[in-house]
This record gives C-alpha cells, sequence and structure tokens, in this order.
C-alpha cells in the first residue's frame, strides 16, 4: 500500500483518490464510490495486521523435547518434557540390575522461583504425544497414581533448561518398595520387573492405564 492516500471528495463528481510514496511519485484518479470504501476498509485491516504483530510472546529458554510450556499470573513455570525409551543400572536395597529398560515418559515438572516444587511422570506408547493420546502408570516405584514423584532433587533452579538431565539423575537414585502395589498389569514383585527387563526392550503390553489422557492430565497440572 502507498505511504499516502488522499481522498478528495466534491458535490456531483466521482471520488478522487491520489497515491502518494515516500519519494514523491504521485499517481491517481477517480473511482467509484464502492471503490473507496473498500480501500478505507483495507487500511483499516493493514493496521490491524502491523498492530497485532507488535505483541509478542517469548517462553524462556526450555529443555530439548519440550512439548507444553504454561506461566502462571505469579511466574510460575509448569513445562513436559518427553524422555524417549532409556536404560539404566538400578540399585535396588542390596541388588544392582544392569541396563534396565525404561518405556517413554512424559514428565511435568512446577517450577516456582529457584526451586522445583512438584514433578511427575507418565508413559505413554503412542509414537507421536498427542492431547489424546492414553497415558499409563509408572511401572517401577515411588510414583503416585497421578503420576507424582514422591522424592525428587531439591536443587536450585537456575534456568529451566537445567530440567534437561533430571529424568536421567532420577533413574540413578536407588530404589525401594515404596507404592509399587497395581503398578502394573501383571502380579509380579519390583524385583521381578527389573529382571525382566534387564538387559532387554521394554515390555508395553504390561503397562496399566491411568484412564486419562495427555490433555486432561495436562491440564490438571497446570491449573493454579
Amino acid at each position: 500500500m502507498s505511504d499516502k492516500v488522499v481522498i478528495t471528495l466534491e458535490r456531483n463528481k466521482m471520488p478522487h483518490v491520489a497515491f502518494e510514496q515516500k519519494g514523491g511519485a504521485k499517481t491517481g484518479g477517480h473511482c467509484y464510490h464502492d471503490q473507496v470504501i473498500s480501500l478505507i476498509m483495507s487500511a483499516q485491516n493493514e493496521q490491524l495486521v502491523v498492530e497485532q504483530k507488535e505483541t509478542v510472546l517469548s517462553s524462556p529458554a526450555l529443555p530439548s523435547n519440550t512439548v507444553k510450556y504454561a506461566q502462571h499470573s505469579d511466574g510460575t513455570h509448569v513445562l513436559f518434557v518427553l524422555e524417549d525409551e532409556a536404560y539404566s543400572d538400578i540399585s535396588y536395597y542390596t541388588s544392582t540390575f544392569q541396563n534396565v529398560a525404561f518405556p517413554k515418559m512424559v514428565f511435568g515438572y512446577i517450577v516456582k522461583g529457584t526451586s522445583l516444587a512438584k514433578a511427575y511422570v507418565a508413559c505413554y506408547k503412542d509414537k507421536y504425544l498427542r492431547d489424546t493420546t492414553p497415558l499409563f502408570k509408572f511401572p517401577y516405584s515411588n510414583v503416585h497414581a497421578n503420576g507424582a514423584l514422591c522424592y525428587f532433587s531439591t536443587e536450585v533452579i537456575k534456568d529451566l533448561v537445567q530440567l534437561q538431565t533430571f529424568a536421567y539423575r532420577w533413574r540413578q537414585v536407588p530404589n525401594n518398595d515404596h507404592l509399587t502395589g497395581q503398578r502394573t498389569e501383571l502380579d509380579a514383585s519390583l524385583r521381578e520387573l527389573f529382571e525382566m527387563h534387564q538387559d532387554a526392550d521394554f515390555n508395553y503390553d504390561i503397562l496399566a492405564p491411568m484412564n486419562t489422557t495427555f490433555g486432561e492430565w495436562g491440564q490438571t497440572i497446570t491449573r493454579p
């Protein structure tokens, strides 16, 4: 659109429209009234687009594989980060299990100030995580039925990217039998689950449903 448009209305004459560019070049001519109205509406819409583009919403730097992010009015951060299938050495009382398989997981974090206030985890089977994707319970120990972790690091959170390594460090913590009841579709002890998944692929058939989707679970965690 031209930098300046001058519309001249005279009695008993068609409207005259003059277009002027920054360099001083001018063009113009007479036109119908409906063309003038269209020109005015076009200018208003263009101004609206410019005003909308001036409003920028930007998140802070986030961990890789972050699939959702929200911020409360008090500055609290809520983010959800995917964790691919992994293998970890597990300490379980006096026993050690090598290369125990973990399924695909999504972690939810609530960060207030410099503190990790809450942490959650759930498993999923689908290739891609969508709002409609069903979630499943974490199969091992120390996680509540709603996915809340019963323990996690209380370190100072300097920035959200720091949470990139949370899942790895959490898997290294020694395990016990806390919160192990009805975690899977199998009637198996935690020791038996570790033995089953040592040096083997994770068996997704054993996962017990949480009876919720990622979208529903995420809304519950995000809600202030």
